[in-house]
């Protein structure tokens, strides 16, 4: 089983049910707010149990070295760009359709 969900501040999204167009909207509003944006992405498969986040979310780091497979995700998360608090959210959207075609 899949699981992929994303949480900007206090929404909550299955990818498989994910408007793209609202997503960017959330991030977008709240920068011009002046607000952090905190986006979250949880990916649980049977052996993967992650949770990604950027720059504005409090957060603590694993306590292990990753594995191959975690590695990939977390490559591909720096590739877009994730981890740098002005990503794109059109990085964002490309991140989750790669992540959900590696799944």
């Amino acid at each position: 089983m899949v699981m992929i969900r994303i949480k900007v501040g206090t929404f909550d999204y299955d990818l498989k049910d994910l408007n793209e167009g609202e997503l960017i909207k959330q991030v977008i509003e709240r920068r011009k707010d002046n607000v952090p944006v905190c986006v979250q992405v949880t990916i649980k498969t049977g052996n993967l149990n992650m949770i990604l986040a950027t720059p504005d979310c409090a957060s603590g780091g694993g306590n292990r070295p990753p594995t191959d497979e975690e590695k990939s995700i977390y490559d591909l998360w720096d590739k877009f760009s994730l981890g740098s608090k002005d990503y794109s959210p059109g990085n964002l959207i490309a991140f989750l359709k790669q992540i959900q075609s590696m799944c």
